[in-house]
Formats: C-alpha cells, sequence, structure tokens
C-alpha cells in the first residue's frame, strides 16, 4: 500500500469515526435501534437568542396535521441550545451546538452528565454577566437570581418527566396545564379556615375571584387575600393583595371599615388604604382604571324615599348608614384585575379600586386566602392565563413566524408579560397578519421574562417553540427592571436582524402596520422600494416636550433627583409605540456594554435620556418627529397605534381594517 493510499484511508476512517460520533451524540435511537428522523421538512420553527432546557419533540407540529413528533428514545440526549431551522431539500439535519465553559460559570447545564455550559447567545450572555457589576440595581440582581433558579426548577422537572416517559413507555406529555377556571364548590372544605385556594398560573387583565359567602356574628372581622409566590431571599410568600372587612371597627374606629394593603417580609405591612377614610383623612378622590379608590355611598347616611306604596314594614322615610356587607346577609364579592390595579364590587355595584404595588404583580399570585370569620359558600376564579395546545390550532402555520430574514425593513420588539397567552395569540391572529410582516419585510418578536411559576416556564418554552416568535429573558418580569426589555429589543435588533429602525411596543397595543411604515418611508414611484423620509437618526411616536419627573415616590413614575437631577426629560416618546433608528439602538448596546448609559426604571423615559447622551456623544443630530396618530391613551378614530385594547377590541379592530374601515375604532369590545 503506498503512502497515498495510506492516507486515504487513514482520512476515510477518521471522516467515518466523525460522522459517526456527531450522530450518537446528535439523535436519540428508537426502540427498533434507528436514529430518529429529525429531518422533516415540517419543522420551520427559528427561535435565535434562545437558551432554555427542550421540554419535548412533542410541541413540534407535523406538516400533515397538527399531530406530534413521538418520543420513544431510550436515550436522554442533551440540547443545550435549540435552534430547529427548515431542512433544505437533502434534509440536511439539525444539529445541537456547544461552546467552552467559559461562558458564565453561574448557569448550570441543562442535563446531566454534560461538562460544558450550554451556549449563551448574545442577550442570554451580556445580561447575564451583567449582573456582576456594581452599577446593577439591586431588583435586577435579584430577577436574574430567580430567574435562574426558575431554570434550574424547570430543566429538573423535565428531565424526570422525561426518564417517566422513557421508562413507562408514554409519549404523552404532562397533562398539567394553566386552567382558565378554578372552583372551589365542596361544603365540608370551604368550612375550614383559613381556606386557600390554588391558582396555577397567576392573574391576567380582567382575571377574577369571585366569593360567595355570609359574614359571621362572632367577630365580624374576616379578609380575603391574593397570596403571591415566595420573593428571592424571603421565607413567607407575600400578600400582594390585603381586602380586610371589619364589621365591628377597629383600634382606629368603631365604624365599619374595609382596609386594603399588601405585605412582605421585608417591607412587613405597607401603607394601608381605609374605606371610608378616618375623620382626619382627605378622602381619596384619586381613581384606579377610572373607579374610585372608595366609593362615596360606603359608610354614608342613605335616605331612601318609599314613594306611593310604602314597603311592608319601611317607613315613608328611613336613613340608614350604607355599608356593603351585614353580619348575616349573604354577599357576591369579585376581585378583578385591571389595567392599573385591582377592583373590587360587592353584589354587582363598585366599592374600592386599588393600585398595583412595586414588584407585586397579579402574575406573580399562586393563591387566594380567606380568614376570619365568615361562612363561604362558594370561591371561582376565572379568566386566568391559559395558552392554545398546538395540537388545536388549525391555523398553526399562518400564524407561526416566518423564518428570520437576513435584511428587514423594520423590526418590532413586543413587551409581553409571561403569562400573557392569550394577548400574545390575538396579536398573532391579527396585526401580525399584515403581509409585511407576513413576507418578512418586518419581524415580530415578543419580549418576555420569566416566571416562578414553574407550569407558566413549561408553556412558556412550548409556546416559544411552537410560534417561533417569543424571545425569553434570563430574570424574571418584574416592572422595576422593565427597562432590560428595551435594551434586549436593541440588542436582538444588532445580533439577529438587520432591520433599518427598530420599534418598541405593547402586547396591548394594536398596530396599523402599513401606516406605521408610511410614518417612516416614502414609496418609489412604480416601484415597492421603501425609501426613508429622515436621513438622520430619529425618534418618531407621541413626544413629551419638557416633561417634569414626578417625584412622589408613590407616583408609579416616579423619579428621584439621585436618579434625574434636572427639572425636566429631554424629549421621550410615549411607551406603547416609538421608532428608533438603527444607529440609536447600536449606541444604546454599546453604551451598556462599556458602562456608560445608566439604568432607569421609566423604559420609555429612559430611551429619552440616552438618546439625548447619543447627540452628544456621537455628535449627531436628532430628527425628533412627534405624531398624535400613535396614540399612548384611549383609542381615537384615525389612529396608527391605539393602546389599551384586549383581545376582543383587538379582533374588532382588525376585522375594520380586513373590511377597508381603516383607523376605526372599537367601543364597546369586551373580553
Amino acid at each position: 500500500m503506498t503512502r497515498k493510499q495510506l492516507s486515504i484511508l487513514l482520512i476515510s476512517l477518521l471522516t467515518f469515526f466523525v460522522i459517526r460520533c456527531s450522530l450518537s451524540i446528535g439523535f436519540p435511537r428508537g426502540a427498533d435501534g434507528n436514529y430518529m428522523n429529525y429531518r422533516s421538512s415540517a419543522i420551520d420553527l427559528e427561535i435565535p437568542l434562545l437558551w432554555a432546557p427542550a421540554p419535548s419533540l412533542e410541541a413540534v407540529p407535523r406538516q400533515d396535521g397538527n399531530s406530534s413528533l413521538p418520543v420513544d428514545s431510550d436515550i436522554i440526549v442533551p440540547t443545550p441550545s435549540v435552534v430547529l431551522r427548515q431542512g433544505n431539500k437533502d434534509g440536511d439535519p439539525i444539529l445541537p451546538t456547544y461552546t467552552d465553559t467559559s461562558i458564565i460559570s453561574e448557569y448550570p447545564t441543562l442535563l446531566p452528565g454534560i461538562n460544558k455550559a450550554p451556549k449563551l447567545e448574545p442577550i442570554w450572555r451580556y445580561l447575564a454577566s451583567y449582573m456582576r457589576r456594581r452599577s446593577v440595581p439591586k431588583a435586577a440582581t435579584k430577577a436574574m437570581k430567580e430567574g435562574l433558579r426558575a431554570w434550574r426548577k424547570i430543566n429538573k422537572t423535565m428531565i424526570d418527566e422525561t426518564h417517566e416517559r422513557v421508562m413507562d413507555g408514554s409519549n404523552r406529555r404532562n397533562g398539567n396545564k394553566c386552567p382558565y377556571l378554578v372552583s372551589a364548590l365542596n361544603a365540608s372544605e370551604l368550612k375550614s379556615i383559613p381556606y386557600i385556594v390554588p391558582i396555577p398560573c397567576g392573574l391576567i387583565l380582567d382575571s377574577s375571584v369571585t366569593v360567595v359567602g355570609t359574614p359571621g356574628i362572632k367577630t365580624g372581622t374576616f379578609s380575603l387575600e391574593l397570596i403571591g409566590s415566595k420573593l428571592f431571599g424571603e421565607g413567607d410568600e407575600p400578600v400582594v393583595f390585603h381586602f380586610s372587612v371589619r364589621l365591628h371597627g377597629d383600634e382606629l374606629t368603631n365604624k365599619p371599615s374595609i382596609v386594603q394593603n399588601t405585605w412582605t417580609v421585608s417591607r412587613d405591612w405597607h401603607d394601608e388604604q381605609r374605606c371610608p377614610p378616618l375623620p382626619d383623612e382627605d378622602d381619596p378622590e384619586s381613581t384606579v382604571d377610572g373607579l374610585r379608590i372608595c366609593n362615596t355611598d360606603v359608610g354614608q347616611n342613605i335616605t331612601r324615599e318609599s314613594g306611593r306604596r310604602p314597603w311592608k314594614g319601611l317607613n315613608q322615610r328611613s336613613t340608614n348608614v350604607w355599608f356593603p356587607f351585614v353580619e348575616g346577609f349573604p354577599f357576591v364579592a369579585t376581585i378583578s384585575a385591571g389595567w392599573d390595579g385591582y377592583h373590587v364590587s360587592v353584589n354587582g355595584k363598585h366599592i374600592t379600586a386599588f393600585k398595583y404595588r412595586q414588584n407585586l404583580e397579579p402574575w406573580m399570585v399562586n393563591s387566594f386566602r380567606i380568614k376570619g370569620d365568615l361562612n363561604i359558600s362558594s370561591v371561582i376564579a376565572n379568566g386566568l392565563p391559559i395558552s392554545d395546545d398546538a395540537s388545536y390550532v388549525p391555523d398553526l402555520k399562518v400564524i407561526r413566524a416566518p423564518k428570520l430574514p437576513k435584511n428587514t425593513t423594520l423590526f418590532i420588539g413586543v413587551f409581553s408579560t409571561n403569562s400573557n397567552f392569550f394577548p400574545r395569540m390575538s396579536i398573532r391572529r391579527t396585526w401580525m397578519q399584515y403581509p409585511e410582516v407576513r413576507n418578512g419585510t418586518v419581524v415580530v418578536r415578543f419580549f418576555v421574562g420569566l416566571h416562578q411559576n414553574e407550569q407558566v416556564n413549561r408553556e412558556l418554552w412550548t409556546e416559544s417553540l411552537t410560534y417561533g416568535d417569543v424571545q425569553l429573558l434570563p430574570m424574571v418580569d418584574y416592572y422595576d427592571i422593565i427597562t432590560y426589555k428595551t435594551l434586549a429589543i436593541c440588542m436582538f435588533a444588532k445580533y439577529n436582524v438587520n432591520a433599518k429602525y427598530v420599534m418598541k411596543t405593547d402586547d396591548d397595543t394594536f398596530l396599523r402596520v402599513d401606516a406605521v411604515l408610511s410614518s417612516i418611508f416614502v414609496t418609489k414611484p412604480n416601484s415597492t422600494l421603501l425609501i426613508p423620509k429622515y436621513n438622520q437618526s430619529l425618534l418618531l411616536g407621541n413626544i413629551a416636550w419638557n416633561d417634569a419627573p414626578a417625584r412622589n415616590p408613590d407616583n408609579k413614575w416616579f423619579m428621584s433627583t439621585k436618579d434625574w437631577a434636572n427639572k425636566t426629560y429631554p424629549p421621550w416618546a410615549h411607551g406603547p409605540g416609538y421608532v428608533i433608528s438603527l444607529d440609536i439602538a447600536l449606541f444604546v448596546v454599546k453604551g451598556h456594554q462599556k458602562d456608560f448609559l445608566k439604568f432607569y426604571k421609566l423604559e420609555d423615559v429612559a430611551m429619552g435620556i440616552w438618546i439625548d447622551r447619543f447627540a452628544h456623544l456621537e455628535h449627531k443630530v436628532v430628527k425628533y418627529v412627534h405624531d398624535d396618530h400613535y396614540q399612548h391613551g384611549g383609542c381615537e378614530n384615525d389612529y396608527i397605534i391605539t393602546h389599551y385594547q384586549n383581545p376582543s377590541q383587538m379582533q374588532c379592530l382588525w376585522n375594520n381594517e380586513l373590511e377597508g374601515e381603516h383607523g376605526i375604532c372599537c367601543y364597546d369590545q369586551t373580553i
């Protein structure tokens, strides 16, 4: 054998060995000993910048329907980074990718027995390392640690379930899902006090908990409480909302009263709200979602006129102190989650409202607790967050995100809360169906933080795998750190998609995508080519000029003098929807990577401050374009974007667009 022939033989053996090893690592074997086929051309899911454990391949639908690929392997295969792409005509296999162990040591490998760390794409890699900096707010560090703990937990559960399926030969996924309704109607169980009703996946907009009960005659005091998941580093669960009824008064008053509050380990009881207010307190005239914090009828003398024919047992004119709860008389009380706070009604009448408090958001709620002197008849939690099962989505191919193009005209990042499955689905079925989105001219991604609840995270991961449009972030979703989503959107624009412009919006905002493009571009005559209207750096939206910071710490938009000492902000655009040029997005990424841009809690104000820094440091002229059609309040006709739209209103607005009634509002749609 010649030296040349020997070299060819060695190369052939080495090639065979490499291919054999890669196949053994990359694909599981079925029960028949053959490697499973991962080359299906039906797989067209692309999830860039995503690091997460794969729950199972059951979430990947087939082309010939919505059935699932079976999982019948007897080998557990590590899949640290999942990026499924459509195979070419030759059926290119989808191989897992790894990186070296130099990446953030705090983050665990996804499956046991693997010594290599998972591949972390830029968003995860940067945000995970960012928490090491001294300048990072404590809330961000806390959220990152909770996110790490959440992924560890869900990873372990998925491994255990996979082993169980292999052992018992079952291909079915665990049937536990987020329920739409939870009820407690068992009379014997309802006698136990305190009584706790689990709420598995938190609350979302218009979720409600209804209690039918009768106040007792012993103490006349009872409370209804929404309990949250344990905060990181705290031993007891927080009380996200405390609604206490005191029929005999308390140490501050001898009159019936309602007390609303929250409780955490770190702050104990916060500042309480009373209804009716104490004599030395001002009447709380402020409102939540347009509803008074305390109905003015509560605790007031109500005079009834009996009319021409007096009711039996009722005088011609009677005066009583009105209070919504009475000893021995049954009531129906409902606590609803609104846009900005909780609403409480009793027997159909609005009684109180309570603003959401910092880091105690509705999605955190995991149970409803009843304490005190109350005889319970029933408890029903309704309108809870649920996700669509891909097996029952007939138009999955239509609403699944198109393959990410190399170049695009506009990238839209959508802020979304982890349990907002329904709002995300309504967007997929409405304004994400514009031809400009489907053909890749516009790219849309949801930016979602993690949940403290394991089941929500499981469904989030399945949702991201199914629809290919969810960008998960390595932190628990807290309002205080929402600005990191803005940074993540800019990072996506830099590392994942080459877009000319970047837009930020919310999952309760309806966009007329064609009108958004028309506000940025003009069409070349006799062509479909889009030409930018503005040749310089751009901020376009509903712009606030010379806006003064809110200095009241109780204000949702509070800004301390330490964070911003000036009397006014630089120009900034309201958060429901604004557009920036790519050069600004790139500057935002660079500024945080090199640590010369400061973090601010108010994400839209933060962008305005960063743009002001961009103009000074980069010596650029920024074009500020104010457009009233970028609406940040309720809907008004001739809108380009409109905020505070629930899923039913989204569908109504989309129907108007399809019927040629462009920019026409829907006023009477409810969920």
